[in-house]
C-alpha cells in the first residue's frame, strides 16, 4: 500500500471512532426522583394516590370510604426538568352496582405541570378549569411504599 491510502484509512478510521463516540445519549425513563407511589396530603374527602414507574407508566386511584377503589387513571408521563406531562389513555371506572367500566380516553392530567421533590413530598403546579377559567392549583403528595 502507498502512503496516500494508508493516510487515507488512517483518517476514515479516526472519523469513524469520533462519530461512534459523539453518538447521542438517548435518555429513557428510568429510575427517577418521581419514580415510585405518593398519596395525595392533606386527605380529602376521597384519597388520591398515583404511581410513576421506571418504564414510563402513570397510575391515579382514587379511594373512596372504606378504601374502595372509585376511579383509576393509567397513561404515561415524560419529565423535562421540572415540566411533568402526563398523558391518561384509559379511565377505570366503579358504577353503581360496583361493575368496573373501562373507558377509553385522551387527555393531558396536571395540564402544563411542574413539579418538585424535597424532604420525600412531591409538589405539582399545575393549571385547571374551576367555572370553566384557568386557575393555578398545586397538589402535595407524599411518598408511601405502595399503592395496591
Amino acid at each position: 500500500m502507498n502512503k496516500n491510502t494508508l493516510t487515507l484509512l488512517g483518517l476514515l478510521f479516526l472519523l469513524s471512532a469520533a462519530f461512534i463516540s459523539c453518538k447521542k445519549k438517548v435518555e429513557s425513563v428510568t429510575t427517577n426522583e418521581l419514580t415510585g407511589a405518593w398519596q395525595e396530603t392533606p386527605t380529602q374527602v376521597y384519597i388520591r394516590r398515583i404511581r410513576f414507574e421506571t418504564d414510563g407508566k402513570f397510575s391515579a386511584v382514587l379511594l373512596g370510604q372504606g378504601g374502595i377503589t372509585q376511579n383509576t387513571l393509567n397513561g404515561s408521563y415524560a419529565i423535562k426538568g421540572d415540566s411533568l406531562i402526563v398523558n391518561i389513555r384509559e379511565r377505570l371506572d366503579r358504577d353503581d352496582s360496583g361493575k368496573i367500566v373501562r373507558v377509553a380516553t385522551n387527555y393531558i392530567f396536571f395540564e402544563k405541570g411542574t413539579f418538585s421533590v424535597r424532604d420525600l413530598q412531591l409538589t405539582i403546579n399545575y393549571i385547571t378549569y374551576p367555572a370553566d377559567a384557568p386557575a393555578r392549583t398545586q397538589a402535595k403528595f407524599n411518598r408511601i411504599m405502595s399503592i395496591d
